[in-house]
């Protein structure tokens, strides 16, 4: 005859031996969901076109020099400045296409709407403390009816932590993201402004505003608010602070937009973060042709 006190003990130890099996299957699963969104080194640049041409994820040297650069030059935006007027303003943009860190097909091209695009770095203080703010306001639906924003991961530093894919997803980043390649031709093409870097198009795909550095919530308000309305003008918009500069001493940087001065602005500034902007440099590049220092 069994002995209940057997049975019972039996019971209790199978227990515990499937609870402890859910909890490890669980702990995996969360572990697995956690670090879903990383990639292979080679995928955290991405190939793309401009304007139909070809621009690899990776180049030597060599190819750069000979082939990236001069096609590069020939449709680039006029390197954003500080202190003088902003040359790209009324420019055509290039239309870009490519892919986000998924493989999904990201395009940037002139269809009828307004749009602002974002060129972050997954290294730039000012960028990850900009970003759950901007997407706090996505949360709360306070993007205005007809803007689109779209985000370009660029100037990606191997080795320099917060893993651009596992950030953005982290932070839940909604706008579709374009992969820049290696070379940061995208970033450079639209004028190399530091970052964050934010360029306004209208529905041509002709640039508005160009400026940089982390600009808070209500200044970010009043910008789409003017771009969705067609009103948006580098002379109605304050300078905004300084751009974070690259860990790379020989990486291009760019400071913040000064063009636009207007005391009636209706775009009100804000303080960017403080150790964002402690690295600045002051100077900007004059062309394209700079970001071959950041081969190799």
């Amino acid at each position: 005859m069994k002995n209940p006190d057997d049975s019972s003990s039996k019971m209790f130890v199978l227990a515990i031996v499937a609870i402890v099996v859910v909890g490890i299957g669980a702990i995996a699963f969360f572990a697995v969901q956690r670090n879903s969104a990383a990639v292979a080194e080679d995928q955290k640049v991405g190939a793309f076109t401009a304007d139909g041409v070809e621009f690899p994820a990776q180049v030597s040297e060599e190819e750069f020099i000979n082939t990236v650069q001069p096609q590069a030059l020939e449709i680039a935006l006029p390197p954003y400045q500080q202190g003088v007027p902003d040359a790209a303003i009324g420019e055509v943009a290039p239309e870009l296409s490519g892919t986000d860190f998924a493989g999904n097909v990201v395009e940037i091209k002139a269809d009828g709407k307004p749009k602002v695009l974002y060129f972050l770095a997954h290294w730039c203080g000012a960028c990850v403390s900009e970003i759950p703010e901007i997407q706090e306001m996505l949360d709360e639906g306070l993007l205005p009816e007809g803007l689109d924003i779209y985000s370009i991961s660029s100037r990606y530093q191997a080795g320099a932590g917060n893993s651009p894919e596992i950030w953005l997803d982290r932070e839940e980043w909604t706008p579709p993201v374009l992969r820049d390649n290696q070379t940061s031709t995208a970033f450079n093409l639209y004028g190399d402004g530091g970052t964050p870097y934010f360029v306004y198009l209208d529905g041509e795909n002709k640039v508005v505003y160009r400026s940089s550095g982390a600009i808070g919530r209500e200044r970010t308000l009043a910008l789409w608010q003017q771009a969705a309305e067609g009103t948006l003008r580098a002379a109605s918009v304050q300078p905004t602070p300084q751009a974070e500069s690259s860990p790379n001493p020989n990486a291009t940087t760019s400071t913040d937009d000064s063009t636009a001065t207007s005391a009636e602005s209706t775009a009100s500034t804000a303080d960017s973060d403080e150790g964002a902007t402690s690295t600045t440099e002051e100077t900007t590049d004059t062309s394209v042709a700079a970001s071959s220092s950041t081969i190799g």
